[in-house]
């Protein structure tokens, strides 16, 4: 419900997709990273300091998210399904 592809910027995009049941966040041109969940939207990266929290529809499928770090929030709608893995 998650999966999909989040354009933050027309050259820089989150893509979060599932691999052996986790879930990953990759971001343009960068390794993939997994995702820990902190409540049913709302998840961390431990690799860098940063939140993911999605936006979700009354189904609980994503719609958009916000990735916040570094004090700066920005938001991205989904704009479909990320790239197979």
């Amino acid at each position: 419900r998650y999966t999909g592809h989040y354009p933050l910027t027309p050259a820089f995009a989150l893509d979060v997709f599932v691999r052996n049941g986790q879930l990953f966040l990759q971001a343009t041109q960068q390794a993939a990273l997994p995702l820990y969940a902190e409540s049913a939207t709302d998840f961390f990266l431990k690799a860098v300091d940063a939140q993911i929290i999605f936006t979700v529809d009354e189904a609980g499928r994503a719609t958009g998210l916000s990735l916040v770090q570094g004090g700066q929030r920005t938001t991205a709608q989904r704009s479909g399904d990320a790239a197979a893995r």
